[in-house]
């Protein structure tokens, strides 16, 4: 599996012949500062009846994407330092029959991180009249064509796009980019002086789950 944002979707469709989901959420920050520095954060749950089924699956190649940030110790490695990051703070526990995880640190070498991708594939542009954008591709399904064609990891049917439906009801995805200066422009819904806001919530519309969102800012 490619190491994109929301890698969530994935390994909790692959347990969803097993269980129906629930109330999902993960949340991803991003903060760039000046001098090619930054940071940040990343927070999401899961019942814990969806954490037991994904340990029973851990040998699914894409269940071994996912199950490792439950292990602050291999959640930590997958942001090395020599990838430009530090993390500063690795939480795993328990609450309200929910298993969370939360994630913050320090981005060292912004240009590094992102081409890493371990935050999501982005893409950071330094333009010559010094302004830059920030870019994410961002896909995760394609939707089935009326012959039915399909590329690998794309759902096979209508029925399948159904349950994949059922199966993300109460999912809630979020990402929210801070820069440096202000805005110049942007294709987040939600826009501040120096802040750009997307929400994912299959619930509102599920076009995202098979059409990539354009995620863009550009700023000064």
């Amino acid at each position: 599996m490619k190491k994109r944002f929301f890698v969530l979707l994935r390994a909790i469709a692959f347990v969803g012949c097993v269980c129906t989901t629930g109330c999902v959420h993960l949340e991803q920050e991003i903060r760039l500062d000046k001098g090619n520095t930054g940071s940040f954060s990343i927070s999401f749950n899961v019942p814990k009846y969806v954490y037991t089924a994904l340990k029973e699956f851990e040998d699914s190649p894409d269940n071994l994407q996912f199950i490792r940030f439950f292990d602050p110790r291999q959640g930590t490695e997958y942001f090395p330092r020599n990838e430009g990051f530090k993390i500063k703070q690795y939480r795993v526990y328990e609450r309200r029959n929910h298993v969370h995880v939360q994630i913050e640190g320090k981005i060292t070498d912004l240009h590094r991180a992102f081409q890493s991708k371990k935050l999501g594939d982005f893409l950071l542009i330094d333009n010559p009249d010094n302004t830059h954008r920030l870019k994410l591709k961002f896909e995760l399904l394609k939707k089935p064509t009326a012959r039915g064609e399909q590329s690998a990891g794309s759902i096979a049917n209508a029925q399948q796009a159904e349950d994949l439906k059922s199966l993300t009801s109460g999912m809630k995805l979020s990402l929210k980019i801070h820069v440096p200066k202000a805005i110049r422009s942007t294709t987040a819904p939600v826009k501040k002086k120096k802040i750009a806001e997307w929400v994912f919530d299959p619930a509102i519309d599920d076009g995202f789950l098979y059409a990539p969102p354009k995620v863009t800012v550009w700023y000064e």
